[in-house]
């Protein structure tokens, strides 16, 4: 899987999340680059600040892929 995010910085709290990323299947005599076996994705996002002293952050995520799948995504904290 690759994925590739840009974070920015809208005023004060707040922010918005842009990405976009592959991800591949493989195993069981699958190729991992058979244009069958990859998956795309793309969503957007955004970010608020809560306790900008302890750099807490609540971000919230949606994701469209491949065939109508998506995702709504809701976390505490940063990933990296």
């Amino acid at each position: 899987m690759i994925e590739i995010e840009e974070r920015l910085h809208l005023k004060g709290r707040f922010g918005l999340n842009v990405f976009a990323g592959l991800a591949s299947l493989y195993g069981d005599g699958l190729n991992a680059f058979d244009s069958d076996n990859l998956y795309p994705s793309i969503g957007v996002g955004g970010q608020i600040m809560l306790k900008e002293a302890e750099q807490i952050t609540m971000t919230f995520d949606f994701a469209f892929g491949e065939s109508g799948n998506n995702g709504f995504y809701m976390r505490f904290g940063q990933a990296f």
